[in-house]
């Protein structure tokens, strides 16, 4: 079956378009787990239809819709894990992961989850009334890590992403290959024309100040940052917000802004 750079593009902006709109549903499922709000989650996803990121994305073969799309999957999943486990969700979670490596292969940290989540279960069977951020540091991480379950969990995601990139393997030298390029210019020591951009400018500014605009607009943008402020003080000052349901979230969602400022 072979198939064309013209029917590769139309399949791409299709598979862009679907996870861009079904970004909305879930961000308000998401939103209601958290906070347990319908006027709050009923606003996020009504901010989310209204962002020309997403209406922009859903034009053009890019990943940020798809790998946005999983991510909230794997936000949903997570907390479902905290709240009940199964091994069936252990299992999505970790095809999940691995679909959402081939997406981009810097989510490669996300193979921490399962341990992380079953690090939560630990917190919760020892004591539900008393479980918080601090009590990982009373977990014992030789059953967390030789657990059926996770090592189950990341064997699938390591498997999902192979499936599904086969060429990984079958060309192996072109693949090593292209990661050191991309590697290169993500440090700057190779220096591309769309990169040229980013010399001289301040890691985090720079994206406050050229990329949430151009994503959102001026009003949303600064709605986000204010947000994001607010939502620090929350978690810093209120006892709720020190439930475990917040730790991958906090874990996902920290480290890519870590990697991607």
């Amino acid at each position: 079956w072979i198939i064309y750079p013209q029917q590769s593009i139309l399949i791409g902006r299709f598979f862009s378009a679907l996870t861009s709109t079904a970004i909305t549903p879930l961000i308000y499922l998401l939103t209601q787990k958290l906070l347990r709000n319908k006027h709050a989650a009923v606003i996020a996803s009504a901010l989310t239809v209204a962002m020309t990121g997403f209406i922009q994305y859903a034009h053009f073969i890019t990943f940020e819709s798809i790998q946005t799309f999983f991510y909230l999957l794997i936000s949903l999943l997570s907390i479902s894990i905290i709240q009940q486990s199964s091994w069936k969700r252990y299992i999505i979670l970790g095809c999940l992961i691995g679909l959402t490596i081939g997406t981009k292969v810097n989510n490669l940290y996300l193979l921490i989850l399962p341990l992380l989540l079953r690090a939560i279960e630990e917190i919760k069977n020892k004591s539900a009334d008393e479980s918080n951020f601090f009590s990982l540091m009373t977990v014992d991480f030789r059953k967390v890590l030789f657990n059926k379950v996770t090592v189950w969990s990341v064997f699938l995601a390591v498997a999902t992403y192979f499936i599904t990139n086969p060429y990984v393997l079958i060309d192996l030298p072109v693949f090593i290959d292209s990661i050191a390029f991309e590697s290169n210019v993500a440090t700057g020591v190779r220096e591309i024309f769309y990169t040229r951009e980013f010399i001289g400018n301040t890691p985090g500014l720079y994206q406050i100040q050229h990329v949430l605009p151009f994503i959102s607009g001026y009003l949303f943008a600064t709605f986000s940052i204010f947000s994001l402020f607010y939502f620090i003080f929350y978690l810093v000052q209120s006892r709720e917000s020190k439930e475990v349901h917040w730790l991958p979230l906090l874990y996902i969602y920290g480290v890519y802004l870590f990697l991607n400022i």
